[in-house]
């Protein structure tokens, strides 16, 4: 059954092959910002960018901004959940599910 109004950060991290906990307050402090219409790393003065899950319980981060020349790095992506819906809560310790890998060329 889909979950509607979860709230999620988007994260980018180096490469792991470990499952990677990150921490909610953290999760927010390396999350995403818009700017521009963009989502960008850094600009920490400012909230982080937020999606909530629709009635499919779906998110999507679009125009995610790749900032990196470098066609040889890769990096994970993380999205960490921030907050449950009504009626749920979120779990102490989040193991990660939503990664995806993203080879910039």
């Amino acid at each position: 059954m889909p979950i509607k109004n979860a709230k999620f950060v988007l994260v980018r991290r180096a490469p792991s092959q470990e499952n990677v906990y990150i921490p909610t307050e953290q999760a927010k402090k390396e999350a995403f910002r818009e700017v521009n219409g963009e989502l960008v790393t850094g600009h920490q003065d400012q909230d982080p960018y937020i999606g909530t899950t629709d009635d499919n319980g779906n998110v999507i981060f679009d125009k995610v901004k790749i900032e990196d020349p470098d066609p040889n790095n890769t990096y994970d992506y993380y999205a960490v959940e921030i907050q449950a819906p009504e009626h749920y809560s979120l779990s102490p310790i989040q193991q990660l599910k939503s990664k995806w890998e993203y080879l910039l060329k």
